[in-house]
């Protein structure tokens, strides 16, 4: 049963926030048709028609990551996939990432090298995870090196309870040859369906969030989801079987 008389108040509360951001985001997807991105991390930029004048076209994110075993002491290994804007109709911009993850106190840094499936090109990332008591922080900074593209997430969150987080973040991105930039703030919700006391890296993490976001020389709301999927890495049982 999902929710009982001991279940906090919070936990309904954040669990309805983002039930309705869904929600929000399913008739977007739906009135979108096929709309893609104006501009996706700032490699392109297309005709494509606004669902809506008042608002800019949602976009969603899916994001793998596989964390390795520790090598040595606050060492971590990190083998990513991302696809950046899964409702472009072409060329989606997926990204495959190795990553090492150097935790000191409540900071882990992580540098980070990649490549561009669709521009054919290494990227280089760097990403920090700092921690206090019941806040939780990111940031993600990349650098394509032939099409001198950047972008950047900066994103600061609280903890309602295990299940629930809410928060502020910023993100943009940019094409420094073709002198294109968009940049977005706003508020999201996130809702960790396995969360693990010990780990603030949970199963299945969905981010929704509504950004503010410049584009195209346009001022809009736009409205975005990140589905992020952590693969559970735990140690094999023994098998009774074996002498």
């Amino acid at each position: 049963m999902l929710f009982g008389k001991n279940t906090p108040k919070n936990l309904g509360l954040g669990f309805l926030i983002v039930i309705g951001l869904l929600v929000i985001f399913a008739v977007v997807v739906f009135l979108s048709g096929d709309a893609e991105a104006a501009i996706v991390r700032g490699y392109h930029s297309g005709n494509i028609p606004i669902w809506d004048e008042s608002t800019h076209p949602p976009r969603a994110e899916v994001r793998l990551d596989m964390l390795g075993n520790d090598l040595s002491p606050g060492v971590e290994t990190l083998l990513q996939g991302v696809c950046y804007d899964v409702l472009e109709k072409e060329d989606k911009p997926f990204y495959l990432y190795f990553g090492m993850g150097f935790q000191r106190g409540n900071l882990k840094i992580q540098p980070a090298v990649g490549w561009s499936f669709r521009d054919n090109e290494w990227v280089l990332a760097l990403r920090t995870y700092p921690k206090w008591e019941r806040w939780r922080g990111y940031s993600n900074v990349e650098y394509q090196l032939e099409t001198k593209s950047w972008y950047y997430l900066g994103q600061i969150e609280t903890h309602i309870n295990d299940w629930v987080e809410w928060g502020v973040e910023v993100e943009g991105w940019g094409d420094i040859d073709d002198h294109m930039t968009s940049n977005g703030a706003g508020l999201n919700v996130v809702f960790n369906t396995r969360p693990v006391r010990a780990n603030p890296d949970a199963k299945i993490r969905i981010e929704a969030g509504i950004q503010w976001r410049e584009m195209g020389d346009k001022y809009k709301p736009q409205v975005l989801v990140r589905f992020i999927f952590t693969p559970k890495m735990e140690a094999h049982s023994p098998n009774i079987r074996r002498r």
